[in-house]
């Protein structure tokens, strides 16, 4: 197992994607990983290995959508004024069983613009906001998007142009909150309405 971590950090490393700079603690039991870090002069290796354990449970939920339960929700002109001045034009959710794994937002018309949603056990990990992502299928890893990265404390990661921040600042942290926010009120909107169904 630690040696696909040591690859998959520093493969991230070599391509440019991830920069971190190791704890003490974590420089002793992971001398290879620390000292590529420290080359690259990256940021904080808990929030990296975040990162990469995220990014790899997103593929997964991409390659399960097919086998996932797909519902379709069309909002209600100003449903969501509370959370986004967005007017989206429809919401899937797809999920295994009762729980929902993933939460896609479509755009109006005239904007291409995309926000995918991504849980683990029901709790927001991910935010994937792609500025084109209307029309096609899966995703464009060449996109130029933004991946916004949760635990329980709320935002702990941006991901944009190849590089991860960390540290996000206050505005960042704002944004992540309604980013929050928006998930919460898609998720009731969309159980709402599927229990409405039933």
């Amino acid at each position: 197992m630690e040696i696909h971590r040591l690859f998959a950090v520093a493969g991230a490393l070599a391509l440019g994607t991830m920069t971190l700079t190791p704890t003490t603690a974590y420089a002793a039991n992971h001398p290879a990983e620390a000292e590529a870090a420290q080359s690259a002069n990256v940021g904080n290796p808990v929030i990296v290995e975040h990162v990469l354990a995220t990014d790899a449970e997103v593929q997964a939920i991409e390659r399960a959508i097919p086998n996932l339960k797909r519902h379709e929700v069309l909002p209600q002109p100003n449903s969501l004024a509370a959370v986004t001045d967005v007017q989206w034009a429809k919401l899937h959710t797809y999920a295994k069983g009762d729980v929902v794994q993933r939460l896609k937002v479509y755009p109006p018309a005239g904007s291409q613009k995309t926000e995918k949603f991504y849980y683990r056990d029901g709790t927001l990990v991910m935010v994937l906001i792609e500025p084109n992502g209307e029309g096609h299928k899966g995703h464009d890893d060449r996109a130029n998007d933004e991946r916004y990265y949760f635990d329980a404390s709320g935002l702990i990661a941006i991901k944009g142009d190849g590089h991860v921040d960390g540290n996000p600042d206050e505005q960042a942290k704002a944004h992540g909150a309604k980013l929050q926010r928006e998930s919460s009120a898609f998720l009731s909107l969309a159980s709402s309405q599927e229990s409405g169904k039933n």
